[in-house]
Protein backbone atom coordinates (compact mmCIF):
# COMPACT_ATOMS: atom_id res chain seq x y z
CA UNK A 1 0.00 0.00 0.00
CA UNK A 2 1.30 2.88 -0.96
CA UNK A 3 1.57 6.25 1.71
CA UNK A 4 1.77 9.75 2.37
CA UNK A 5 3.64 11.32 5.33
CA UNK A 6 3.29 14.85 5.64
CA UNK A 7 5.28 16.85 8.22
CA UNK A 8 7.47 19.71 8.94
CA UNK A 9 11.55 18.10 9.25
CA UNK A 10 14.25 19.89 10.35
CA UNK A 11 11.87 22.94 9.79
CA UNK A 12 10.78 22.83 6.37
CA UNK A 13 7.37 23.32 6.54
CA UNK A 14 4.48 21.48 4.90
CA UNK A 15 6.66 18.60 3.25
CA UNK A 16 5.31 15.95 1.64
CA UNK A 17 7.27 12.59 1.12
CA UNK A 18 5.89 8.74 0.27
CA UNK A 19 6.33 5.51 0.63
CA UNK A 20 4.70 2.30 1.11
CA UNK A 21 3.45 0.24 4.27
CA UNK A 22 6.88 -2.25 4.79
CA UNK A 23 5.33 -4.11 7.67
CA UNK A 24 1.99 -4.16 10.04
CA UNK A 25 2.11 -4.86 13.71
CA UNK A 26 5.48 -3.43 15.06
CA UNK A 27 6.57 -2.81 18.60
CA UNK A 28 9.07 0.36 18.86
CA UNK A 29 10.40 1.87 22.10
CA UNK A 30 9.55 5.54 22.72
CA UNK A 31 12.99 7.64 23.61
CA UNK A 32 11.34 7.60 27.36
CA UNK A 33 11.58 3.90 27.03
CA UNK A 34 8.01 2.75 26.79
CA UNK A 35 7.06 -0.37 24.38
CA UNK A 36 4.47 1.24 21.33
CA UNK A 37 2.83 -1.90 20.05
CA UNK A 38 1.24 -2.49 16.69
CA UNK A 39 3.00 0.30 14.64
CA UNK A 40 2.79 0.58 10.68
CA UNK A 41 6.42 0.81 9.71
CA UNK A 42 6.72 2.63 6.56
CA UNK A 43 10.02 3.51 4.25
CA UNK A 44 8.24 7.04 3.94
CA UNK A 45 11.03 9.15 4.66
CA UNK A 46 10.06 10.52 8.67
CA UNK A 47 12.78 12.76 9.83
CA UNK A 48 13.08 14.82 12.60
CA UNK A 49 10.05 17.08 13.07
CA UNK A 50 7.53 14.87 11.25
CA UNK A 51 6.27 13.57 14.51
CA UNK A 52 2.93 14.17 14.99
CA UNK A 53 1.90 14.27 11.11
CA UNK A 54 -0.69 12.69 9.63
CA UNK A 55 0.23 9.17 7.70
CA UNK A 56 -1.97 9.03 4.68
CA UNK A 57 -2.53 6.34 1.92
CA UNK A 58 -2.98 6.99 -1.75
CA UNK A 59 -6.80 8.13 -1.23
CA UNK A 60 -5.76 10.69 1.34
CA UNK A 61 -7.19 8.83 4.41
CA UNK A 62 -5.43 9.27 7.52
CA UNK A 63 -4.20 5.77 8.49
CA UNK A 64 -1.50 6.71 11.20
CA UNK A 65 0.30 9.51 12.79
CA UNK A 66 3.86 9.39 12.00
CA UNK A 67 5.64 8.66 15.31
CA UNK A 68 9.59 7.84 15.03
CA UNK A 69 12.51 6.67 13.37
CA UNK A 70 15.29 4.44 13.59
CA UNK A 71 18.31 5.68 12.63
CA UNK A 72 22.12 5.96 13.60
CA UNK A 73 22.77 9.15 12.11
CA UNK A 74 19.87 11.23 13.28
CA UNK A 75 18.09 11.18 9.99
CA UNK A 76 16.03 9.12 8.14
CA UNK A 77 17.42 5.18 7.06
CA UNK A 78 14.05 4.24 5.54
CA UNK A 79 12.69 2.72 8.68
CA UNK A 80 9.75 5.45 10.35
CA UNK A 81 6.77 3.74 12.36
CA UNK A 82 3.22 5.38 12.79
CA UNK A 83 1.10 5.15 15.93
CA UNK A 84 -2.67 3.26 13.34
CA UNK A 85 -5.63 6.15 13.31
CA UNK A 86 -7.45 3.01 15.64
CA UNK A 87 -4.88 3.73 17.90
CA UNK A 88 -5.44 7.81 17.60
CA UNK A 89 -9.15 7.81 17.72
CA UNK A 90 -9.02 6.18 21.20
CA UNK A 91 -6.56 8.24 22.85
CA UNK A 92 -8.29 11.01 21.23
CA UNK A 93 -11.80 10.01 22.19
CA UNK A 94 -10.09 9.57 25.85
CA UNK A 95 -8.16 12.74 26.15
CA UNK A 96 -11.80 14.67 25.00
CA UNK A 97 -13.85 12.75 27.25
CA UNK A 98 -12.03 12.86 30.53
CA UNK A 99 -10.53 16.30 30.06
CA UNK A 100 -13.22 18.10 28.44
CA UNK A 101 -16.65 17.18 29.32
CA UNK A 102 -16.06 15.53 32.83
CA UNK A 103 -14.16 18.57 33.91
CA UNK A 104 -16.67 21.17 32.28
CA UNK A 105 -19.72 19.35 31.80
CA UNK A 106 -22.16 21.06 28.74
CA UNK A 107 -19.32 23.14 27.18
CA UNK A 108 -15.59 22.17 25.72
CA UNK A 109 -13.02 24.72 27.08
CA UNK A 110 -9.89 24.53 25.41
CA UNK A 111 -6.85 23.82 27.50
CA UNK A 112 -4.97 26.68 29.33
CA UNK A 113 -1.06 27.08 30.50
CA UNK A 114 -1.82 29.56 33.19
CA UNK A 115 1.29 31.68 32.08
CA UNK A 116 1.05 35.59 30.76
CA UNK A 117 3.35 36.01 27.55
CA UNK A 118 5.89 39.05 27.16
CA UNK A 119 4.69 41.53 24.37
CA UNK A 120 6.50 42.25 21.27
CA UNK A 121 8.08 45.00 22.91
CA UNK A 122 9.15 43.38 26.32
CA UNK A 123 10.53 40.32 24.50
CA UNK A 124 12.50 42.50 21.62
CA UNK A 125 14.01 44.47 24.78
CA UNK A 126 14.93 40.80 26.98
CA UNK A 127 16.12 38.90 23.87
CA UNK A 128 18.95 42.00 23.65
CA UNK A 129 19.59 41.95 27.02
CA UNK A 130 19.74 37.82 27.80
CA UNK A 131 21.02 37.12 24.44
CA UNK A 132 23.11 39.68 22.63
CA UNK A 133 24.41 38.05 20.20
CA UNK A 134 21.35 36.86 18.05
CA UNK A 135 20.28 39.13 16.24
CA UNK A 136 17.97 39.21 12.84
CA UNK A 137 15.75 36.02 12.01
CA UNK A 138 17.81 34.09 14.83
CA UNK A 139 16.36 36.84 17.35
CA UNK A 140 12.66 36.12 15.78
CA UNK A 141 13.28 32.47 16.98
CA UNK A 142 14.26 32.38 20.13
CA UNK A 143 10.53 30.94 21.64
CA UNK A 144 8.69 33.35 24.34
CA UNK A 145 9.42 35.02 27.49
CA UNK A 146 7.00 34.47 29.73
CA UNK A 147 5.98 37.30 31.99
CA UNK A 148 3.69 36.03 35.13
CA UNK A 149 2.92 32.15 35.94
CA UNK A 150 -0.95 32.21 37.69
CA UNK A 151 -0.93 31.12 40.99
CA UNK A 152 -2.52 27.34 41.08
CA UNK A 153 -2.19 27.30 37.23
CA UNK A 154 -0.78 24.08 35.28
CA UNK A 155 2.54 26.33 34.72
CA UNK A 156 3.08 26.49 38.42
CA UNK A 157 3.49 23.37 39.32
CA UNK A 158 6.49 23.13 36.46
Amino acid sequence: QKLIAIGNPFGLDQTVTSGVVSAMNREMTSIGGAKIQNCIQTDAAINPGNSGGPLLDSKGRLVGVNTAIITTSGSNAGIGFAIPVDKVKVAVEEIISKDRLTNNPGRAVPGWLGADLAGPDLAAMLTKKYLPNMTGDDADDVGVFISKVKEDSPASSV
